[in-house]
């Protein structure tokens, strides 16, 4: 069992990660998206039957099998409305709703907007320290699409994975798989952390 002096210390090292990105304005070119990716409807990694649902109850999602919850009282961010780590304390999902201030119909919100949108949010508050890497696309699983991107900070030696969606409410919804820097603990592998996003979005709904 862990004590709670190591998960505040979890906690803190999440809240640096997450507090660089804020909302912002930057400019994606059309060719730094990537053409469209179809997503295999069957999960590679075992997912939990434990639910996360936003306020609105316009997003569901179910945690990987063997996460659980993180009480995220004493981080004040308050466009997220859950966070989940993995059982080595090594790997979190955040999930935030994004405030934006335009309506719904005065803006093209496809996929590749929804990137736009999600990408700015993550430069905001980093002074540049934040940036892209790669280029964006559109995961498409059956009827649902997703717009994915991979950012990185400048203190960080792990990515980060995040897909955006628009719920029938009109609201933006972001899921980010989160490396958590903790000293002495070994980040997941990249080609686990691959399996284990792409599982979790397939039971993704909204």
């Amino acid at each position: 069992m862990l004590s709670r002096l190591y998960i505040r210390c979890v906690f803190g090292c999440l809240y640096i990660t997450m507090s660089l990105y804020g909302i912002g304005c930057l400019f994606v070119r059309e060719d730094d998206f990537a053409p469209s990716v179809a997503l295999s409807p069957k999960t590679e990694l075992e997912l939990s039957d434990i639910v996360v649902t936003s306020v609105d109850g316009d997003f569901l999602a179910l945690l990987p099998k063997n996460w659980t919850f993180i009480e995220k009282t004493s981080l004040q961010l308050s466009d997220i409305f859950a966070i989940a780590i993995n059982p080595e304390y090594n790997s979190s999902l955040v999930f935030t709703k994004i405030p934006f201030s335009e309506k719904k119909e005065t803006l093209p919100f496809d996929n590749k907007e929804l990137i736009r949108i999600g990408i700015a949010k993550h430069i905001a508050k980093s002074s540049g320290k934040v940036r892209q890497l790669g280029k964006g696309y559109e995961l498409i699983l059956g009827p649902k699409k997703f717009g994915y991107f991979e950012f990185i900070g400048s203190q960080q030696t792990h990515k980060t994975r995040s897909v955006v969606c628009l719920s029938s409410l009109g609201n933006i919804y972001e899921i980010s798989l989160v490396p958590v820097p903790v000293t002495g603990k070994t980040a997941p592998s990249e080609e686990v952390s691959d399996k284990l996003f792409r599982s979790f979005i397939t039971a993704i709904q909204y």
